[in-house]
């Protein structure tokens, strides 16, 4: 197992396995796995969408989007292998954490990027009006770590808050009053040598 999406209603649980490339389908209320749905090589990343009849899994092959009900692949895209997946509230555009922000139009499957090196953590206001993405920046001390704003309605950055390490998790209080940022590490340089400290 590798990642884990929870459908918005509350009564399934969805599970990367990498290993046998395939999604368990869980119970939550059983505690039990009551499907196995087959992917393409070595899923990692996992999303539902806001009205909870599509998954989207990243493979080695591309973004696999599949209908939770039937559990057929609709469609892979290609290009994107990795990375955190954040839906708008409405559903109509999914964000990839991709090297660089990806944006896929849930309706056409059209893809969009917007150029900025992101860490693998996204996360959407409720209003969806906002993006918030983890990235390294261009310092490979971690100084460079922040938190970039982007706009949902022209994909372009607008803020940026810098952290002065390397982030990890992000997540968004219910009302998007704060933001929650996990730090992997910090730069540190003692006089006697420097490392990243947990």
């Amino acid at each position: 197992p590798s990642r884990v999406a929870v459908s918005p209603d509350s009564t399934r649980a969805y599970v990367t396995n990498s290993g046998s490339s395939s999604i368990s389908v869980v119970d939550p209320a059983a505690m039990s796995v009551v499907r196995i749905l087959p992917t393409g090589a070595s899923p990692t990343s996992i999303a539902v969408t806001p009205d909870g009849q599509r998954i989207y899994a990243a493979t080695s092959g591309g973004l696999q989007v599949i209908d939770a009900v039937s559990g057929a692949v609709i469609t892979t895209i290609p290009g994107i292998t990795q990375g955190d997946i954040a839906f708008t509230p409405d559903g109509s555009r999914a964000y990839v954490a991709a090297g660089n922000l990806t944006m896929v139009d849930t309706a056409t499957h059209a893809v969009t990027t917007t150029a900025i090196n992101t860490a693998g953590s996204l996360a959407i206001a409720p209003n969806g009006l906002r993006l918030y993405a983890t990235t390294t920046g261009a310092d490979i001390f971690g100084s460079g770590g922040a938190v970039q704003i982007v706009d949902t309605a022209t994909n372009t950055v607008t803020g940026n808050i810098a952290l002065g390490a390397l982030p990890g998790s992000l997540g968004l209080a219910p009302d998007g009053s704060r933001i929650y940022v996990g730090i992997q590490a910090f730069w540190a340089d003692t006089g006697y040598g420097a490392a990243f400290m947990p």
